[in-house]
């Protein structure tokens, strides 16, 4: 349960800190309208996040004994490979995400579709969200 916590704490406090990008962006664009797309695009990351958990969980709970055992053996290798890529992503693509996030939000803004300032804020942190569905389930399963 403690793991648990920590992860979740963890992937929430980074994925307020790409909502915060987005918004002090928008705000330092003089384009404060748009902050409740992003916010909704945050709303539909989490809503999404919450149904893939739940299916996560469901599923492993259908399992008993060995069955259970190679669920949670597989889950919990599938959060170190997800958190392995990330580290590595991360150490390559830092620097450049918070340009990223602000060219996403340029495009957004040129163009019709502002729905795709909502996209930025949901895709952005769709790595995180994945690693962060693992790592629950495996610290469940230990």
């Amino acid at each position: 349960m403690g793991a648990a916590f920590v992860i979740t704490l963890r992937e929430g406090i980074e994925a307020a800190l790409i909502v915060s990008i987005l918004l002090a962006y928008l705000r330092r664009l003089g384009r404060q309208d748009l902050s409740r797309v992003v916010w909704w695009g945050t709303v539909l990351a989490f809503v999404v996040s919450l149904g893939v958990g739940t299916i996560i969980f469901v599923v492993g709970a259908e399992f008993e004994g060995r069955a259970e055992e190679i669920f949670g053996g597989l889950v919990t290798l599938t959060a170190v490979a997800v958190l392995t890529w990330m580290i590595f992503w991360m150490r390559r693509q830092g620097a450049r995400i918070k340009g990223e996030l602000h060219e996403k939000v340029n495009l957004a803004l040129w163009r019709p579709e502002v729905w795709r300032a909502s996209w930025s804020a949901r895709s952005s942190g769709s790595r995180s969200r994945s690693s962060w569905r693992c790592s629950c389930t495996a610290a469940r399963s230990t």
